[in-house]
């Protein structure tokens, strides 16, 4: 059989799928097993929907997940329903583009927090952020926050998947009346500038896998023509 050597490019999950008991009494089992699979395998991630409490298995791919279900199965001995794969996009620019974010909060008098973002398309998979000539006049402390790289790992795109392979800057900060405000106020604004700004040239991105295959001579034709029709880049 062929022998296959693969790695994501970055660790973030590429395919999502549901995970039930077939038996609701088997729930708090299910949790039990599912941070023991988390724990022994740091690129399978456990997710909970906080709406409905159900469970979603995110992996680096559809034989990731199908392991893991297989051994809820065999090793935990549960039964599960597994739900469609469903793919993890991601949100880019197809090229520059400027926009106004904003946040008002009310007060006497109100509060009005605006941001100039400028978004420009990056071969770097996280998103980096710049501070403009105006934005570099920011006190330090909220120069550190906005720079912090786990600020830029939470942006996400206009309809709502994670903002990746993207340079934002923010240009200039404008707080009208001139009163002290909160970081996180900014923070929102630039959140909102980022949305605002990726709705003019928005793309959508699906994960790519880098895949090293050895196979016999006489097996090379088909895997070649199985992978083509899967559109992959040989």
């Amino acid at each position: 059989p062929p022998a296959t050597d693969g790695a994501p490019c970055g660790s973030a999950p590429v395919l999502r799928r549901s995970v039930e008991p077939r038996e609701p009494a088997d729930r708090a089992r299910l949790v039990e097993a599912l941070e023991l699979l988390a724990r022994e395998d740091p690129t399978l991630i456990i997710e909970e929907d906080e709406n409905t409490g159900a469970w979603r298995l995110a992996g680096l791919g559809e034989l990731h997940l199908e392991v893991a279900a297989h051994r809820l199965e065999r090793d935990f001995r549960l039964a599960v329903r597994m739900g469609e794969p469903r793919v993890a996009l991601v949100e880019s620019v197809r090229a520059p583009c400027r926009a106004e974010g904003r946040v008002d909060q009310p007060g006497s008098p109100p509060l009005a927090v605006r941001a100039q973002v400028r978004l420009e398309p990056s071969p770097n998979e996280l998103p980096i952020l710049e501070l403009g000539e105006e934005a570099q006049a920011l006190p330090a402390e909220i120069r550190r926050e906005l720079l912090n790289p786990g600020t830029a790992r939470s942006w996400s795109g206009p309809h709502g998947h994670p903002l990746r392979h993207c340079r934002v800057v923010l240009e200039s900060v404008a707080v009208t009346p001139s009163r002290p405000w909160a970081t996180s106020w900014l923070l929102g604004a630039l959140q909102d500038g980022i949305g605002r700004a990726a709705e003019q040239q928005p793309e959508l991105l699906e994960p790519m896998v880098r895949v090293a295959v050895e196979v016999p001579e006489a097996f090379l034709a088909p895997i070649l023509g199985d992978l083509q029709q899967r559109h992959a880049t040989v």
